[in-house]
This record gives C-alpha cells, sequence and structure tokens, in this order.
C-alpha cells in the first residue's frame, strides 16, 4: 500500500525518500514541482475542492487546471489525478465529475473518481460506462466504516480498478486501509505536522515503549 503526503520545500523533501512515501501535489501547489521530482518517487494530484469547500468558495477549476499544467511542465508522471468533484455533493458530484472526465478530460490515464455518501454501486457502474476511470477516491464524506470500505474495494476490483482513501492520518485508519486492501492512502500531517512517528509505528520500525500512544491522535487534513 502506498502512502502519501503533501507537498514540502526546503530539507523536508528528503523526508519523501526517508519514509518512503509519495506526493499528494495540492491544488494550487506553492512548493517547485520541479525540485520535488528530484526527491520524491511517485505523485497524484488532488482537485483542490476540499480546500475550496473549507474556505466557503465554490470550486476553482482555472486554479486546478494551473496545477495539471505546472505538472506537465515538470515532467512528473502522476499515479492518478483526482477529477473535479462536489464536496458531500452525493449524485451531483457524481454528474459534476462526469462532465469533466467527458469534457475536459477526456481520455486522461489514471483518472480517479471521488466517492461521496449516498453514491451506490448501480449509478457509478452507470457512470464507468460513459468515462475512463481507473480509480476509485474515497473522500472524507464517505463512512470510514470497514464494511463500506470493503464494499467499494470489491466494487473495483471486479470492475479492474484501484483504490485510494484521503485522510488517513492514524494507526487505526492506516491498519484499516491495508485490511481492505486498498492500494494506496494519503494525509498531509504527516508532512505538515512531522508525524513521521505515526508511520513509524505502523511499520514496526519503532520500539512502542519509546513513543505515546497515537493511536487516536487524528490528521485533520
Amino acid at each position: 500500500m502506498k502512502i502519501y503526503t503533501t507537498a514540502a520545500d526546503g530539507d523536508r523533501r528528503l523526508q519523501y525518500t526517508k519514509y518512503d512515501v509519495g506526493c499528494m501535489i495540492p491544488s494550487p501547489c506553492r512548493s517547485k514541482l520541479s525540485e520535488l521530482r528530484k526527491t520524491c518517487d511517485y505523485f497524484a494530484l488532488d482537485n483542490g475542492a476540499f480546500g475550496s469547500y473549507l474556505r466557503g468558495l465554490p470550486f476553482m477549476p482555472n486554479i486546478y487546471e494551473r496545477t495539471l499544467e505546472q505538472v506537465y511542465i515538470s515532467g512528473i508522471r502522476l499515479e492518478f489525478l483526482v477529477c473535479p468533484d462536489i464536496v458531500n455533493g452525493g449524485k451531483r458530484s457524481l454528474d459534476f465529475s462526469l462532465k469533466w472526465a467527458t469534457g475536459r478530460l477526456l481520455g486522461t490515464p489514471n483518472l480517479a473518481l471521488a466517492l461521496q455518501d449516498g453514491m451506490t454501486e448501480t449509478n457509478v457502474g452507470r457512470a464507468l460506462d460513459q468515462a475512463q476511470f481507473t480509480w476509485l477516491f474515497i473522500g472524507g464524506g464517505v463512512p470510514r466504516e470497514e464494511n463500506v470500505i470493503r464494499k467499494w474495494v470489491d466494487f473495483a476490483r471486479k470492475e479492474q480498478m484501484k483504490v485510494h482513501i484521503g485522510k488517513v492520518g492514524t494507526i487505526e485508519e492506516l491498519r484499516l486501509a491495508t485490511r481492505c486492501k486498498v492500494d494506496s492512502v494519503d494525509s498531509s500531517s504527516f508532512m505538515r505536522n512531522q508525524a513521521w512517528n505515526i508511520l513509524e509505528r505502523f511499520r514496526g520500525n519503532t520500539q512502542p515503549d519509546l513513543l505515546e500512544d497515537l493511536d487516536t491522535e487524528t490528521a485533520q487534513e
């Protein structure tokens, strides 16, 4: 299972290699992508919808497309990019993503469909008949219950798709994702809060008695 965190500058860029994590490029991205490429092995692109939502703003397509252009210029190859969505938008979000996938992002490889609470396997399956999504992105609006995640993983496997979960910043969440056999997860908290001890404990690289119990420590993004 691959683990992503947010973009970083300066000496912090060395932590991608040290902790074997990828970079989830935010939209907008203020870091120099050409420099990130030198220190990070794998990348994905977020669409910025959640950040706009937190600020009480609508999705800003120009920012997303400008970031995508920067990725292209830097020569970065993306594992996947998240199609624009509507946070907590349910079926409206699916329709919105479909317009992007069959319009501005037509033919884009490794395109991820952001799932929202209220979407069903039936209407997502119909969407797959219309657009070339190869990933399912489980965002913060989808209940983090094991049966729900397993349902979407099983669905993805039948459709020959991969699954990513966003905002996975605790040991318990990492373990849940592992049990459900998702392909990748992300949390900006590892880089933003320097919460590498959570990853070390998850991977068994530290002695538990030297750290406080962090099982309930959460990542906000």
